[in-house]
C-alpha cells in the first residue's frame, strides 16, 4: 500500500511540474537596452550576441584605475563599480579644490555682491569721511 501511494504521489508532482515545463513562451523585456524578446532561447542568444549593450558586439568597459582588472558589458554596473573600486585613488587638494570651483555658479555669487553693494550707501560715507577728515584738519 506504501509503495502504491508513493507512485500516485510522484505521478501527481511530476504531473504538475508539467505545467509549468509546458507553458507557452514568454516575453522577456532586456534590462540593457530594453529590447522585447520572445522566447527565452532568443532571449539568451540576444543577451550573448546581438544586444548593442551586453552583446559580443558591444562594447567591453574596463575600469580605468590602475590595478582594477573589472570590466562590464552594462552601462549600469560600470557605473556602480567607478563609485566603489577599491583601486579609486584618494582625490589630491588640488582635485578637491577644482572640485569645489567648478560647483561654485559664478552668475549667482555676482548677483549677490551686486546685490550687497547696491545696498551700501556710498555717497553718505563719503560724506561722513569728508565731514570728519574736515573736522580733523580745522582741529589742527
Amino acid at each position: 500500500m506504501k509503495k502504491l501511494t508513493a507512485i500516485v504521489l510522484a505521478l501527481v508532482f511530476a504531473l504538475s511540474a508539467a505545467t509549468v515545463a509546458f507553458a507557452a513562451t514568454s516575453v522577456y523585456e532586456c534590462p540593457a537596452c530594453g529590447a522585447i524578446v520572445e522566447g527565452e532561447k532568443e532571449f539568451n542568444t540576444h543577451l550573448e550576441k546581438t544586444c548593442p549593450e551586453v552583446g559580443s558586439e558591444g562594447k567591453l568597459k574596463e575600469c580605468p584605475y590602475e590595478g582594477c582588472d573589472a570590466a562590464f558589458k552594462i552601462q549600469a554596473e560600470y557605473d556602480k563599480h567607478l563609485e566603489i573600486c577599491y583601486f579609486k585613488p584618494e582625490p589630491s587638494i588640488a582635485d578637491k579644490v577644482s572640485d569645489f570651483i567648478a560647483g561654485i555658479d559664478f552668475k549667482e555669487v555676482f548677483g549677490k555682491v551686486t546685490d550687497f553693494l547696491g545696498g551700501i550707501d556710498f555717497a553718505g560715507i563719503i560724506e561722513k569721511v569728508v565731514g570728519f577728515i574736515s573736522d580733523a584738519v580745522g582741529n589742527l
